[in-house]
C-alpha cells in the first residue's frame, strides 16, 4: 500500500516519509493503518544497499538490495560514470573490465521520479588475467611450384626452385598451412619449426638457397610474391632444415618488418615458400623439395589468455 498527501495540484506519493519531533525531522521507519481485519503495514523503510564480487579477470556481479519503498528505475555509475540506467534489477552483471583493476560502483534508486536511495560498494577488484599455451603440428594444406614467368607448373609433386640451366628458368614454389584463429593476435608465438625435405639439390659456385614468407590465402595461378628471407640453406646440404627450427636472417629487420613469428601473428602470414637468391650467383642454383610423398610440416607453440 502507498501513502499519499492532498495537495494543490492532486495527491502525490509520499517515498520517502520524516516526522518533527522536539529534536528535529525523524525518518520514518514503518507507518501501519488500522482496518476492520486489524493493523496493516503500509510503509516500512529499508536502506538501498548494494556489493559486488569479481567473477572473472574482466567481470563484476553487483548484488542489489532494494529499498523498502519499492524503486521503479535503478542507475548505476562505475567509478562516477553511469553505466546503467533502466529497470529495478536484483543483480548487474559488468563486463569488459581490465584485470587487476579497482572499481567502485555507486547505484541510485528512484521512484517516480525522485531519488529513493543511494549506495556505493568497496573497492572491487578484478581478477589477474592469466596465460596458457598450446603447440600444434599442422601440415601443408597446398603447394604449388611456379616457373620463371611466374605460371603454377603442372607438376605439383615437388618443390622446385633456382635455375640449373636456361632451359628451367628462375623456378619457385610456395605452400600453405592452416593454421588455428586464435594464433592470430594471440599473446606471443614462442617456438615455430618448419620442416622441409629436401630431394635434391644442385649448387654451383657456392650458391644458397633460401626460405621466404608469403601472405596469400591461396596458391593463384601466378606466384604472389614473399615478404622476405627467413633463413639460409647453405649449398651441398643434403637434407634442408629437416625438424630443425629455423633462425630468422640478419636482414630480415632491414627490409622493414618486424619478426618473422610477428608476420604470422599479426601480419597475416599463410605459408612459406623456396627460391634461390636473385643474382649471377643463383643462375645455377637448383633443387626441389617433397610437394606431396612428404609434405612440409611445421609445429607451432603459442601463447593465449585463458578464457
Amino acid at each position: 500500500m502507498n501513502i499519499y498527501a492532498g495537495t494543490a495540484t492532486g495527491n502525490k506519493l509520499i517515498v520517502d516519509p520524516v516526522i518533527g519531533t522536539a529534536l528535529g525531522n525523524k525518518q520514518v521507519q514503518q507507518i501501519w493503518a488500522g482496518t476492520a481485519a486489524g493493523n496493516k503495514l503500509v510503509y516500512s523503510r529499508q536502506q538501498l544497499a548494494v556489493s559486488g564480487v569479481a567473477t572473472a579477470w574482466s567481470a563484476i556481479r553487483l548484488t542489489i538490495t532494494p529499498p523498502g519503498v519499492g524503486a521503479d528505475v535503478y542507475t548505476i555509475e562505475r567509478n562516477g560514470s553511469q553505466i546503467y540506467s533502466g529497470a529495478v534489477v536484483a543483480t548487474y552483471d559488468d563486463t569488459g573490465l581490465s584485470a587487476g583493476t579497482e572499481y567502485v560502483y555507486k547505484v541510485y534508486a528512484q521512484k517516480a521520479g525522485q531519488v529513493v536511495g543511494v549506495a556505493l560498494t568497496n573497492r572491487i577488484v578484478t581478477g589477474n588475467r592469466t596465460t596458457t599455451q598450446k603447440t600444434v603440428t599442422l601440415t601443408a594444406t597446398a603447394v604449388a611450384s611456379y616457373n620463371e614467368s611466374g605460371s603454377k607448373r603442372t607438376d605439383t609433386s615437388d618443390l622446385y626452385y633456382g635455375r640449373y640451366s636456361s632451359n628451367h628458368g628462375k623456378q619457385r614454389s610456395q605452400w600453405l598451412f592452416a593454421f588455428p584463429a586464435d594464433m592470430r593476435n594471440c599473446v606471443s608465438i614462442d617456438s615455430f619449426k618448419v620442416s622441409i625435405w629436401n630431394v635434391h639439390t644442385y649448387p654451383n659456385g657456392g650458391t644458397n638457397s633460401e626460405l621466404v614468407v608469403h601472405h596469400n590465402p591461396t596458391l593463384g595461378a601466378t606466384y604472389g610474391g614473399s615478404t622476405g628471407r627467413v633463413a639460409y640453406a647453405w649449398a651441398g646440404k643434403p637434407s634442408w632444415w629437416n625438424n630443425t627450427e629455423w633462425t630468422e636472417a640478419k636482414d630480415w629487420t632491414s627490409a622493414g618488418r618486424t619478426s618473422v613469428r610477428e608476420e604470422f601473428r599479426v601480419n597475416g602470414a599463410y605459408g612459406f615458400g623456396l627460391q634461390a637468391i636473385d643474382g649471377s650467383a643463383a643462375q645455377s642454383a637448383y633443387g626441389y623439395a617433397s610437394g606431396t610423398a612428404t609434405k612440409p610440416r611445421c609445429q607451432v607453440t603459442y601463447t593465449v589468455w585463458a578464457p
